[in-house]
């Protein structure tokens, strides 16, 4: 199981999100999987994440990095809009069916529709008969809160659909109301013309068969654990990747005048003083445990005592008020040599911010989507989990490395 960043620089005057490749994950229900190698993951929670809504982000005139959004295409002829027959396998009742020509027909008998804004397109409780591809505009998910009251969802935007279950069962309701918020370009396909069409395509119909049976097996908890399982080492990754890639790293990304290298080889008070004093309003050090235990013998060894602070119930060191925090993510070099890195952060600081893009399709957790992939012959169940990130450094001075410390004197 890998996962692997694809992001594609290009000089251009806006940085755009960097998608973490999708991960594969197969699991059987005959067993649990067990969490391993799962961390605190600090730079995940300490890094401010601004949420890219358009795909892009401008940074100073920096880099730019490609975005996939995993949502359906569509081609605009004048005041007419048709759907890519292929994109419709982004539809989850629709994945990995490969008969081209019933894709065309599906894609065919979609009907447009516009929906002036205000217009209420479904109401949640009700009978669920078509999957909605909105083509174009803004739609607002509304639920019921516990007092009877009308609580926002979230929104969805070009390129989205709901109602993808109506194409698997009779008794398929609206999870949600959906409104439109501006006008809106939708296309329908109603369960009919998918049945009709399924009487018609044996390949269709045994597809809709077999994925009719998906929701009973990913609510078993072994597939949950498995979602879970996938989830997590995604994180991990994702917080190798924003410290290690060589494209958008934060070690990548440190300019070379906020480049330290130790007094004395080994990570001292006087360096990380010299960190601090490179930048305004430092908020968090990144160091791996090995260099924190190795700073903490050259402040036993001048009889100083660094404070610690509770952090949602772990006690974290700190050197001048500002926390270290433990992150096995920096490597280690055979040399026993490694780096501790200093930032300021968030947008108003001019800092150092996460990338991400909240909303995209079977959306786990912010920026994770988790898919249904399939379940083969000997009932193994797959998941594509995909995380979408990247990072910006807004100004030079907001992030500083101290390199090459070691880990332990040599003897």
């Amino acid at each position: 199981m890998s996962v692997r960043a694809e992001n594609e620089a290009q000089e251009t005057p806006q940085q755009a999100l960097g998608a973490a490749a999708a991960r594969n994950l197969a699991t059987t229900t005959k067993s649990a999987p067990q969490m391993q190698e799962i961390t605190s993951r600090w730079l995940l929670k300490a890094l401010p994440w601004v949420s890219v809504q358009g795909g892009t982000y401008r940074v100073n005139r920096r880099l730019s990095y490609s975005v996939g959004d995993g949502r359906v295409t569509f081609v605009q002829t004048g005041s007419q809009v048709s759907v890519i027959p292929d994109e419709l396998r982004e539809l989850p009742p629709l994945r990995d069916f490969e008969d081209a020509e019933a894709l065309r027909e599906l894609a065919g008998r979609c009907e447009q529709r516009v929906y002036p804004a205000g217009t209420v397109i479904t109401t949640a409780g009700e009978s669920a008969d078509a999957v909605h591809l909105l083509a174009h505009g803004r739609i607002a998910r509304l639920g019921t809160g516990s007092y009877g009251d009308e609580t926002s969802l979230g929104l969805i935007g070009d390129g989205s659909y709901f109602g993808e279950q109506a194409l698997l069962s009779d008794d398929a309701v609206w999870e949600s109301t959906a409104r439109a918020e501006t006008e809106c370009t939708v296309l329908v396909l109603t369960r009919a013309d998918v049945l009709n069409l399924a009487e018609r395509a044996p390949a269709l119909a045994e597809h809709l068969r077999r994925a009719a049976l998906v929701p009973e097996q990913r609510t078993n908890k072994y597939g949950e654990a498995a979602i879970d399982l996938a989830a997590g080492h995604s994180r991990e990754r994702q917080e190798h990747e924003l410290v290690n890639n060589r494209d958008f790293g934060l070690l990548a990304n440190a300019a070379y005048d906020q480049r330290l290298q130790p007094h004395d080889e080994v990570p001292s008070p006087d360096d990380m003083d010299e960190l601090l004093s490179r930048r305004r309003g430092s908020k968090l050090f990144l160091a791996h445990p090995r260099a924190i235990a190795a700073f903490g013998r050259e402040c036993n060894r001048r009889g100083l005592v660094p404070e610690s602070i509770d952090v949602g119930g772990h006690r974290v060191p700190t050197w001048r008020g500002v926390p270290i925090y433990p992150c096995n993510k920096i490597p280690v070099r055979d040399d026993r040599t490694t780096s501790i890195i200093c930032m300021r952060t968030g947008e108003e600081e001019q800092g150092v911010v996460g990338l991400h893009q909240p909303g995209i399709p079977d959306e786990l957790e912010a920026s994770l989507s988790c898919r249904f992939m399939g379940i083969d012959e000997q009932a193994i169940i797959s998941y594509l989990v995909t995380a979408y990130y990247s990072a910006a450094v807004l100004v030079p001075d907001a992030l500083g490395v101290l390199e090459n410390v070691q880990v332990s004197r040599w003897r």
